[in-house]
């Protein structure tokens, strides 16, 4: 690089600031401003935004990612830019997605964002990688999001996205949207059963199962074990109604004199589905 290259180079950014016209730069920064505080009064704690003891700022959440994109009429596109499925061993699968995020205002690209999530991630490495895979790529959607949503209107002035801050956030909103599939295959970390699947173990041990619901800690397992339980209890409640519907359809007859016998005799009632639940949830 010859000598004039180099000193255009050192002089670019004053050549900029020389450029502005200070009255329009003091509006810009006025109207950010006043943007920001719009978006502190608007957005709501612990659904919007979290406010994490010990940080500086509060962590910006998808909700609030997608209310911030709605107050500026922006889209979003989600591009796929790696996805890493690696078989470890027999027992070990490695799943890793990286995902960028593009805001549009009227068809014009504003902002982008990259977010990653791989299975070795403290709340996925219990977990079988394939089952979790398509959790792991919403997961790594949304950081991308936030990502891109943090560079619009200078917003990591007011936000941040700790991933480390942003693990229990990420934990409640993992449990408030658990699965059936999700809570069968939850392998077990501690106690007797660790290793085990939940579902597995609901259906041998059902009085551990009632133990853990009385005196267990951790929350996520009580969660799955109450979607398997709502589960098993709505599977039931429809196996009832069908019958109940299928007993009016065919009205109860005499199989010795071929007549139509009183529905509300007690020899008629329809037996009550007395199926037992996979373990007895209190």
């Amino acid at each position: 690089m010859n000598e004039l290259a180099i000193i255009n180079q050192q002089n670019v950014p004053q050549s900029i600031i020389d450029s502005m016209t200070l009255d329009i730069a003091k509006s810009t920064l006025e109207k950010i401003n006043s943007f920001h505080t719009i978006i502190r009064n608007t957005l709501n704690d612990k659904t919007d935004y979290g406010i994490i003891p010990g940080t500086n700022k509060p962590t910006l959440l998808k909700p609030g990612a997608e209310t911030i994109c709605m107050l500026f009429g922006l889209t979003t596109t989600i591009e796929i830019l790696s996805i890493v499925p690696v078989q470890l061993s027999k027992e070990t699968d490695f799943v890793s997605y990286t995902i960028k995020c593009k805001l549009y205002k009227n068809d014009y690209a504003v902002s982008e964002g990259v977010g990653t999530c791989n299975s070795f991630e403290k709340k996925y490495k219990s977990q079988d990688a394939l089952n979790v895979a398509n959790t792991i790529m919403k997961m790594a959607e949304k950081r991308a999001l936030v990502d891109a949503v943090l560079h619009v209107a200078s917003l990591s002035a007011v936000f941040t996205q700790d991933i480390e801050d942003m693990q229990d956030y990420e934990h409640k909103e993992t449990v408030d949207n658990m699965t059936v599939e999700d809570a069968a295959k939850m392998k077990l970390k501690i106690g007797k059963h660790k290793g085990e699947l939940l579902g597995e173990v609901c259906k041998s041990d059902p009085g551990w199962i009632n133990w853990f619901l009385e005196n267990g800690r951790d929350e996520k397992v009580k969660k799955a074990i109450q979607v398997l339980a709502d589960a098993v209890n709505k599977a039931k409640a429809n196996k009832k109604a069908k019958q109940d519907e299928d007993t009016k359809e065919t009205p109860p007859v005499d199989t010795e004199t071929g007549e139509i016998l009183d529905e509300n005799s007690p020899e008629n009632t329809p037996e009550l589905v007395t199926e037992k639940l996979p373990w007895d949830v209190k």
